[in-house]
């Protein structure tokens, strides 16, 4: 009997850590896209839903100096963008919400959609003070 107490407990160990099957995606209103760059960024349910909330982390570090959402159709024009207010600093934590503006440490660069538009395809892209960047394809839903 003891020989199966060892598999027992590696057995429950291993439903903890990988879960039992159940999906736990909680993106009702985002759908994500493909991912790119060194930063691993995603794009999840806001409220209201048309301001996604961007999450990313790059190593151990979850904090950026440029925050940039464009449209997938005209990547270079940024529909809405923010920067630390010092370059060399990483003043954007994650989570960070769509439209969000902080006072001081955090500057609006662009802000043409504060609120996105449903059935349109944005990349949202994270750079750091280091030169790393990342970024995500995502829309929301209709």
């Amino acid at each position: 009997m003891t020989i199966y107490r060892p598999l027992v407990g590696m057995s429950i160990l291993l439903a903890l850590l990988f879960g039992c099957g159940s999906n736990n995606d909680s993106n009702n209103s985002v759908e994500e896209g493909a991912p790119g760059g060194s930063i691993v960024v995603h794009a999840s349910d806001g409220n209201p839903t048309s301001q996604p909330v961007y999450t990313w982390l790059d190593g151990l570090s979850s904090s950026a100096n440029d925050l940039k959402v464009a449209r997938q159709s005209n990547t270079g024009t940024a529909v809405w963008e923010i920067r630390s207010a010092n370059p060399s600093q990483d003043d954007i934590t994650s989570p960070w919400q769509h439209g969000q503006t902080s006072g001081g440490t955090v500057v609006e660069i662009a802000s043409s959609e504060t609120s996105l538009q449903t059935d349109v395809m944005y990349i949202v892209t994270v750079t750091n003070s280091s030169g790393h960047s990342g970024s995500r394809e995502f829309r929301i839903k209709p």
